[in-house]
C-alpha cells in the first residue's frame, strides 16, 4: 500500500509503513502494547491508546481485512479524494480559560499547621525517639530485602517469558513457511484444473507490459492498482473459511531460438513477474498468499508481454 493510504491511521497507530510484513506488524503491536497496556505499563499506560492499537492490529493481522482496508485507501487515492478537513483549532482565549481552570483544579490546598509548644517537645523522653529510629531502621532493612527478592523473581519471570515468546515466534515462522509451500503446490494444482472446474478461478486480470520491457511506468502502475481494487472486491465473494491465493502467471512466447535456448526472452518475462510481485507486496498483499507460475512456449520470434493476475479459491 502506498504510504499515503492510511484512512483510519491503523499503520500510524502501530508505527509501521503500509507495506510492512505481518512479522513487522506483530512485533510492533507487541512492543507498543508493553508501553500502553494498563496492566503492564505504569507511567506510560494509555487505555484509550491501547484500545486504538488493538483495533488496528485486529484489522491488519487478517490478510482479508487488511486487503480490504488497503483497497479502500487505494480507491480514494486513485479517484483523487479530497483531503480531510483539519479540526478547528481551539481559540487562544478558550485555551487560556481551560488552562486557568486546570490550574485551579490542580492547586493544592495549603496546609494549616498548628503551633505546638516547643518546650514540651524538648522535654520529651529521648528514649522513645531512639526506639522509633531503631524500629524504622529494621523496617527499612526488612522491606528492602523483600523488594530485592521480589525484583529478582520478576526479572527471572520476564526472562522466561521472553524466551518463551522467542520460541513461539520461531515456531510460528516455521509453520508459516510450511503452509506457504503447501499453498504454493495447491495453487499450481488448482490452476491446472481451473479450465476443467468452474469456479476455481474467481478473478483474472491481465497486466500488459510494453514489448521488450519489464518496467512499470505510471499508466501501468494505475492498471495494477485498479486490479488490486477489483481483487479485493472479488475476495469478498469468497467464503470466510475457504482457502485462497493470488497466482501471478508470466509467459514467454519464445522459449527456443534457431541457435538454442532463448535466454533473453526468459529473463524479460521473469523480470516482469518480479516487478508485479514487488508492486503487489507494496500494496499490502500478504506474501504468504502469493504464488507464481512461469510458462514458456516454443514459437520462435513471438513474445507475450503480459502478466496475468488470478484469484484462486478453494484449493484444499
Amino acid at each position: 500500500m502506498l504510504s499515503s493510504g492510511d484512512p483510519k491511521g491503523y499503520y500510524r497507530a502501530l508505527g509501521v509503513a503500509p507495506g510492512a510484513t505481518p512479522e513487522a506488524i506483530r512485533t510492533a503491536f507487541r512492543e507498543r502494547a508493553k508501553v500502553l497496556h494498563p496492566d503492564r505499563a505504569f507511567s506510560t499506560a494509555d487505555e484509550a491508546g491501547f484500545r486504538r492499537l488493538a483495533e488496528a492490529y485486529e484489522v491488519l493481522r487478517d490478510p482479508r481485512r487488511r486487503l480490504e482496508y488497503d483497497s479502500h485507501a487505494l480507491a480514494e487515492t486513485t479517484a483523487g479524494a479530497a483531503p480531510r478537513a483539519r479540526p478547528a483549532e481551539t481559540p487562544p482565549a478558550a485555551a487560556s480559560d481551560e488552562l486557568a481552570e486546570l490550574r485551579q483544579r490542580g492547586a493544592r490546598p495549603q496546609r494549616v499547621w498548628r503551633n505546638r509548644p516547643l518546650a514540651a517537645e524538648a522535654t520529651a523522653d529521648l528514649g522513645r525517639w531512639r526506639a522509633a529510629a531503631v524500629a524504622l531502621a529494621l523496617l527499612l532493612a526488612v522491606g528492602g530485602g523483600v523488594l530485592w527478592r521480589t525484583y529478582g523473581r520478576m526479572s527471572a519471570a520476564e526472562n522466561e517469558a521472553t524466551a518463551l515468546a522467542a520460541r513461539l515466534e520461531a515456531a510460528t515462522v516455521s509453520e508459516r513457511e510450511l503452509r506457504g509451500r503447501v499453498a504454493a503446490r495447491a495453487v499450481g494444482a488448482a490452476a491446472d484444473r481451473a479450465e476443467e472446474r468452474a469456479g476455481w478461478v474467481v478473478f483474472a486480470r491481465d497486466i500488459p507490459f510494453q514489448p521488450g520491457s519489464a518496467d512499470i511506468d505510471q499508466p501501468l502502475a494505475i492498471v495494477i492498482d485498479s486490479a488490486v481494487i477489483e481483487l479485493s472486491r472479488a475476495l469478498r465473494q469468497v467464503p470466510p473459511d475457504a482457502p485462497w491465493a493470488v497466482l501471478i502467471e508470466g509467459y514467454a512466447g519464445s522459449a527456443a531460438a534457431p541457435d538454442g535456448v532463448a535466454v533473453a526472452a526468459w529473463e524479460t518475462a521473469l523480470l516482469r513477474l518480479g516487478a508485479v510481485i514487488e508492486r503487489l507486496l507494496a500494496q499490502g498483499l500478504p506474501a504468504e498468499r502469493l504464488a507464481t507460475r512461469f510458462n514458456a512456449g516454443f514459437a520462435v520470434g513471438e513474445e507475450t508481454p503480459v502478466v496475468e493476475l488470478k484469484l484462486i479459491c478453494c484449493t484444499r
